[in-house]
């Protein structure tokens, strides 16, 4: 999986990139920054900036759009996530396994509930 962060013409970030998962195939997008990414995800966290939406990959492709919020100065990390294969459309499961079972690389997370991919990409806005 490859992942750009480029700046739209207001200035807010766009993620995109290219992917080896099947066409249709369910994403989570997004950014945070380091104070988010500090946050113990057991309690409720009142700092940092985060957003994240829901992307299909589409001809091997994924883009996010402008970010709906103007971010701060500082180091972000635009992530990119395939949830669990329970969460993805027949077709894909049928390419990638119910339980997410063939998916294979370094990005491949093997968790007790399935398999998912998980990839991150460092940015900073001057």
């Amino acid at each position: 999986m490859n992942i750009s962060v480029e700046k739209s013409d207001t200035g807010k970030p766009i993620i995109a990139g290219e992917t080896n998962l099947p066409d249709q195939t369910k994403l989570m997008i997004g950014y945070e920054d380091e104070a988010w990414r500090k946050c113990d995800p057991e309690k409720p966290c009142l700092n940092g900036q985060h957003f994240y939406s829901s992307y299909t990959v589409v001809r091997g492709r994924f883009s996010t759009g402008p970010s709906p919020r103007t971010l701060n100065a500082g180091k972000y990390w635009a992530t990119v996530l395939m949830p669990y294969s329970e969460h993805q459309p027949e077709e894909v499961q049928a390419v990638i396994g119910r339980h997410g079972e063939r998916l294979k690389g370094r990005l491949v997370k093997k968790k007790s509930d399935g398999s998912l991919v998980e990839a991150d990409h460092p940015f900073t806005v001057p």
